[in-house]
């Protein structure tokens, strides 16, 4: 008998595990969005753009434009770029977090940004 309730009782655990589902925000993505789309996030949020480097506005802070003109900035650490050669016309996919500031005398960057994790070219299909 001690068989038949330890089956009965594993048989619950593993079908109460299967059936929770974990919640996601509709903020939060793994897939591609606009550059407007990103400045709608809340800070620490996971953010994944594509779009080109067309300005470095400072040391590891870069000007990134995308396909529908939206403008955000982004922090990429050297170690983080790509070790292809690349120039202004080639489209990086970067992935990352929204980072918020709030720094009342800084410039855009200091306000608002993407901190890159990881930065690939796209390559073309």
């Amino acid at each position: 008998m001690s068989v038949i309730k330890f089956t009965i009782i594993l048989s619950t655990l593993v079908v109460s595990f299967v059936a929770n589902a974990d919640f996601v925000s509709s903020k939060k993505t793994d897939g591609e969005i606009t550059i407007k789309a990103a400045l709608e996030l809340k800070d620490k949020d996971s953010v994944v753009i594509v779009g080109k480097i067309i300005k470095e506005i400072r040391s590891e802070k870069y000007l990134i434009v995308d396909n529908n003109g939206g403008e955000i900035c982004v922090e990429i650490h050297k170690k983080d770029m790509p070790t292809e050669k690349f120039d202004e016309n080639v489209d990086l996919r970067i992935s990352g977090e929204i980072d918020k500031d709030f720094k009342p005398n800084g410039d855009q960057c200091d306000k608002f940004k993407i901190e890159a994790k990881k930065v690939e070219i796209v390559k073309n299909k």
